[in-house]
């Protein structure tokens, strides 16, 4: 079920000695809406996913951080001191690194994930090739997962963390390295997702986000200060979503 995200003075360090990679970023995200998180490379957008998914603490334990992360009626001051799946799936830039190697088909790696949460259903096979589907990679059931491209790879690994029905989706630099024909299968994908799962997506481009085929999805630039290079606050290139 989809839930409310807000962010409020958000600061982050990844230690004390080192610069904030965050800094006082407020954002309010609708539930079951989908916003893209713009902004150039050290502005902390992978930070930030980071942070919302629940891995900054595990990655970095030495980590500080003020505000407060709200999701549904879930508070956390500073950043969650553990790991949020299935509540928030992060799909990382670079997909072939969540692709676990262990299994030799598509399906066996999504039902990998339903094995690890200990949640198979009656009708396992239904249920996973009802997302492959909806993914449009249904066709690739059988395939080995390391023998795809890297628009499938990306879509496999989507179905490993949709499969989990999380509540927030949080979607590192998805339009990396897609041809035009894979980031309107992506569109199609989020619009899909309207209603159903709060999406995140981060990057570095606003073409994307603020097409006209990407109506739905509300903008959110993330600043650097021309100074220093170091992250400020953020601000709205689209509110509000068609």
């Amino acid at each position: 079920m989809a839930q409310r995200l807000t962010i409020k003075d958000l600061s982050l360090q990844y230690s004390a000695s080192e610069p904030r990679a965050l800094s006082s970023l407020s954002l309010d995200v609708e539930a079951g809406s989908c916003c893209a998180i713009i902004g150039p490379t050290g502005a902390g957008k992978s930070t930030l996913l980071q942070c919302l998914a629940g891995t900054m603490r595990r990655h970095h334990p030495e980590s500080l951080a003020t505000g407060q992360i709200q999701f549904g009626e879930t508070r956390f001051n500073g950043v969650p001191d553990h790991v949020l799946f299935p509540i928030a799936g992060l799909v990382l830039q670079d997909p072939y690194v969540q692709i676990s190697g262990v299994r030799e088909t598509v399906f066996d790696e999504v039902l990998f994930t339903l094995e690890n949460l200990g949640t198979i259903p009656q009708d396992p096979r239904q249920t996973i090739l009802s997302i492959l589907q909806r993914l449009g990679i249904d066709h690739l059931a059988d395939r080995k997962p390391t023998s795809l491209s890297g628009g499938e790879t990306q879509r496999v690994a989507l179905a490993a963390i949709l499969i989990a029905q999380p509540s927030l989706l949080l979607l590192d630099e998805p339009t990396t390295a897609l041809d035009s024909n894979a980031q309107d299968k992506l569109r199609f994908i989020l619009r899909s997702l309207r209603g159903r799962t709060t999406v995140l997506l981060t990057d570095t481009q606003i073409d994307f986000a603020l097409s006209p085929d990407s109506s739905n999805v509300r903008a959110f630039k993330l600043d650097v200060d021309p100074k220093t290079r170091l992250p400020a606050t953020g601000s709205w290139l689209r509110k509000h979503s068609a």
